[in-house]
């Protein structure tokens, strides 16, 4: 066994936007009006998959509180008037930055690939394989 053992820690929300980002890749739905009104919700799939993380995979809170509305102040110009939070209707979420260690990371990407290409399925027309 080795003296020193490594742990890596990594942000649950990087792992959502991560595999949000590869799904859009792999299912290519349109993202027409249809579609862009129905990821509107995605916030709601976000927020369960981050109860998840701490329920199911032992993520934990950063003990450092991350200002985000510092950030965005500072950096206002830099950021389009449209960004918005990836829990946009739950600004509570912005308080906390869930990490969950390494050995949960996998299982954990898993999770969010089903979930979120199950939505995407479901409830993109442009994805729909009936119409």
């Amino acid at each position: 066994m080795p003296l020193f053992q490594t742990i890596i820690k990594y942000g649950v929300w990087t792992l959502l936007i991560e595999e949000e980002i590869k799904l859009l890749k792999e299912l290519q739905p349109v993202m027409g009006l249809p579609d862009t009104l129905k990821a509107k919700n995605l916030f709601e799939n976000r927020k369960e998959l981050i109860n998840k993380a701490f329920s199911e995979f032992d993520a934990k809170s950063n003990d450092k509180v991350f200002n985000f509305d510092e950030v965005l102040n500072n950096s206002e110009k830099d950021v389009g008037k449209n960004w918005k939070s990836i829990t946009e209707k739950d600004p509570e979420a912005n308080k906390t930055f869930p990490i969950i260690e390494s050995e949960n990371i996998e299982k954990l990407r898993s999770a969010i690939k089903e979930d979120l290409s199950t939505y995407m399925k479901e409830n993109y027309p442009s994805l729909k394989k009936d119409l």
